[in-house]
């Protein structure tokens, strides 16, 4: 379970297919060396978070959209590269099963 700040985020173990049908192809999209923030985006950047995000410490649902708005910035950011690290992770070990791989 990952920290932000000191406080515990818990992360889902899937990618739900509805969310992700259209994350995914802005997720491919990130290559080493770009700026997360830059290539995601504020709107793509909260949805692959309220996708992934099951429970968190800070103040809010992190299923409701706004809840993000309230964060501190350098929490979100943090935030943000947990949750694109952890989904690039899942795709890496169900890539075999489900044709994401090459």
């Amino acid at each position: 379970m990952p920290e932000i700040n000191g406080k515990a985020v818990v992360l889902a173990d899937r990618l739900p297919a509805r969310q992700w049908w259209t994350l995914y192809p802005k997720v491919l999209e990130i290559k080493a060396g770009d700026k997360l923030l830059d290539k995601l985006g504020w709107d793509t950047s909260v949805e692959m978070c309220r996708s992934l995000v099951t429970s968190w410490e800070f103040e809010g649902d992190p299923k409701d959209a706004a809840a993000y708005e309230g964060l501190d910035f350098v929490d979100m950011v943090a935030l943000v590269t947990e949750v694109f690290n952890h989904a690039i992770g899942l795709m890496a070990r169900k890539s075999g099963d489900n044709g994401l791989g090459e």
